[in-house]
């Protein structure tokens, strides 16, 4: 946990609903496009784990990512986002505008 942090509220799973980039001249640019799927758990110490997914990613062939062709493996890597680490700022913000909770 960040020294001094306190994760107030935001322990929880949460639903993605979206995964945009807003570029510098404003535009939105979904970067998983229109209706990407995701998950967001934070735990009481504010670790976290992310995983974000692109909706209609190419399946492997055969269902084998072992044998998985190029084209195959370009589109898992760049069609997906996982990640994990403490989630709360030195001050103890934790920025969740976007995260609805999963019931």
């Amino acid at each position: 946990m960040v020294q001094g942090a306190q994760v107030i509220g935001a322990q929880n799973t949460w639903a993605l609903v979206s995964a945009d980039k807003i570029r510098p001249d404003g535009a939105r640019q979904h970067d998983y496009g229109e209706a990407p799927s995701g998950l967001l758990m934070i735990d009481n110490d504010g670790r976290y784990t992310l995983q974000i997914y692109q909706h209609g990613r190419p399946h492997f062939s055969g269902g084998d990512k072992k044998n998985g062709t190029a084209q195959e493996f370009r589109a898992a890597v760049g069609g997906s986002s996982t990640h994990y680490r403490v989630a709360a700022r030195p001050d103890g913000h934790v920025p969740l505008s976007v995260w609805p909770r999963v019931r």
